[in-house]
């Protein structure tokens, strides 16, 4: 995610539990990826608090956590470990 965007994302949880609102909603569903891998993209969650907060409470879904659960799954049926890499891992958000 973009420096700006976790901005207003912080800004927008310090009012709110969720990011469309009051109730969990697909702003959630749609950003929580984005957010999932928030070490690879050099983020430091912990400077966000609102943030982290909302994506630990979005993680602890268990339809979530049965999503993620898919995504690895296929993540180890890749193919190649590079083809992980660049698919599921840090390589993802480099330029090519």
């Amino acid at each position: 995610m973009k420096p700006s965007a976790l901005r207003r994302d912080r800004r927008r949880l310090s009012k709110s539990r969720f990011l469309g609102g009051p109730d969990y909603s697909i702003a959630d569903i749609a950003t929580f990826p984005w957010l999932r891998n928030w070490e690879n993209q050099g983020v430091v969650l912990a400077e966000y608090p609102h943030l982290k907060a909302w994506f630990d409470q979005i993680a602890g879904r268990p339809a979530v956590q049965r999503g993620v659960k898919v995504l690895r799954n296929t993540a180890s049926r890749s193919g190649t470990r590079r083809n992980a890499k660049i698919l599921f891992g840090k390589t993802q958000y480099e330029r090519r």
